[in-house]
């Protein structure tokens, strides 16, 4: 990985400073403006890091996590999801059907 600049304003990362905002305002104290501590901010933002980049889904790169997609599970992942959406659908019928047999 390369460390890469983006010019002000770039929606990307607009986003994710956006979203680390919202997400960790509740460990700001707002009648100070500031935080609590300089560990409590530090360990805010290195949970939310963790939370973004390993658990919260990312529409652009598919509903799927950037560790998923730096591993090259994507593929996976949505073969997984396929498959419970699959099953899912199969429920009712199979329901209906235990219905029908006991009547």
């Amino acid at each position: 990985m390369t460390h890469v600049r983006t010019s002000p304003y770039y929606p990307p990362v607009e986003r994710k400073d956006g979203t680390l905002g919202s997400d960790i305002e509740g460990h700001h104290d707002s009648a100070k403006g500031t935080w609590l501590t300089g560990r409590s901010a530090a360990g805010c933002v290195a949970a939310f890091v963790e939370y973004y980049n390993t658990e919260r889904l990312h529409s652009s790169i598919g509903y799927i996590t950037p560790a998923d997609k730096l591993r090259g599970t994507e593929n996976e992942v949505w073969e997984a999801r396929d498959r419970k959406v699959e099953a899912a659908r199969e429920r009712p019928g199979q329901r209906r059907e235990q219905m029908a047999a006991t009547v």
